[in-house]
């Protein structure tokens, strides 16, 4: 039992997801928003459902010290499947006004593959809202990095009114799963 353990933890130690997550990588550079997918979970007392959109925009650029990325999506490329929702969702976070969820992020220019986000500042409905700590996940691929987690999206928190069902309103918390693919640009 010993030799089997002792075998498993030597194949463990040298396999490359724990080499790559113990080194750190430098993505110093400009990057271009490849491809993204955001999605949120609503939840009443009887239902769930979700919005997804793929139409975010974004930039960022890394240098020696730290990361800075800017990342746009319009409040109306959400969707759930039901234009009624997704109407009563626009009116609901004042998308009218406010067409853009603009997010800030700031990060450390050196990653690990699990690392944490420095500063996320998130605009939207006309509030806004700083994140600290948020984990996220990083995959690399040559010139190409992926960075997904989830951000703990609450709604009062940007003074929206919470839309009810029979009575009952959903509940406060809309958790965003996000998953951002970026490409270096070429100098």
């Amino acid at each position: 039992m010993r030799k089997l353990l002792l075998s498993t933890l030597a194949l463990v130690a040298t396999s490359p997801v724990l080499s790559l997550s113990a080194q750190a990588k430098s993505f110093a550079g400009n990057w271009e928003l490849k491809s993204s997918e955001l999605t949120y979970h609503i939840a009443y007392v009887l239902k769930k459902f979700t919005g997804t959109s793929q139409q975010a925009k974004g930039k960022g650029r890394c240098d020696a010290k730290a990361c800075e990325f800017l990342i746009g999506i319009p409040v109306k490329s959400f969707d759930s499947g039901d234009t009624n929702r997704d109407a009563h969702m626009l009116e609901t976070t004042k998308g009218a006004l406010h067409p853009m969820i603009v997010v800030r992020v700031e990060l450390p220019s050196e990653l690990n593959v699990s690392a944490q986000v420095s500063k996320a500042h998130v605009e939207f409905a006309g509030q806004s809202q700083d994140y600290d700590h948020l984990a996220i996940k990083v995959e690399e691929q040559a010139d190409t990095v992926t960075v997904s987690g989830q951000l703990p999206l609450i709604l009062t928190s940007y003074k929206i009114e919470l839309p009810t069902l029979l009575g009952v309103p959903i509940k406060d918390q809309a958790p965003v799963d996000f998953k951002l693919t970026w490409t270096r640009e070429k100098p």
